[in-house]
């Protein structure tokens, strides 16, 4: 799928996937195409449509007013970024200024400005998800997902109590026990 993202990056219509011919993906995924190769008639090469995401949301360690944001981690973040028509990024802390060392010294992986729209203060912002190197998955609420999930009556039960049914970010951190300055 990796593939497909880069593509969309590079503004290509479709990529080659090698190695897929053969494979029980090609029953399953219709956007999955077997073509012949134009560079060695008679071999065949699976091609895939590009992804261009409408828009992409990262919760980042910091970021600046401008959008340079430090994310956690070695990631394909920044490729996501190119591919999707609008970037939000979210961030634990909003900083004066953020740039591509400070990533570097905690081997993270650094967001350019080009490449986002708009930054938002969102300390939390992937619970219950985890954070690498700010705070670790919320494993009770995500086994409550998980299992109000299975079936439709109580996911949407689920929904209203645990997201609609919330103001707002704040008392959604007041809800999960994690107050204003808090660390998970």
């Amino acid at each position: 799928m990796l593939s497909m993202v880069h593509a969309g990056a590079m503004g290509l219509p479709f990529i080659g996937l090698w190695g897929l011919l053969g494979s029980d993906l090609l029953r399953q995924r219709r956007d999955f195409k077997v073509v012949e190769d134009p560079f060695r008639p008679g071999r065949q090469v699976v091609v895939a449509e590009s992804i261009r995401p409408d828009v992409a949301v990262f919760q980042a360690l910091r970021a600046d007013p401008e959008g340079n944001a430090v994310l956690a981690g070695k990631q394909e973040s920044p490729v996501i970024a190119q591919a999707s028509k609008r970037v939000v990024v979210t961030a634990e802390e909003v900083v004066d200024r953020v740039t591509a060392v400070d990533a570097a010294a905690g081997r993270h992986t650094f967001l350019p400005a080009a490449d986002a729209d708009i930054v938002v203060h969102v300390p939390f912002g992937a619970h219950p998800g985890a954070l690498p190197t700010a705070y670790e998955r919320a494993d009770a609420q995500c086994r409550a997902y998980v299992e109000a999930s299975q079936d439709e009556a109580t996911f949407a039960a689920y929904l209203e109590r645990s997201v609609f049914g919330v103001p707002s970010h704040a008392a959604y951190l007041e809800r999960v026990g994690l107050a204003a300055g808090a660390r998970a």
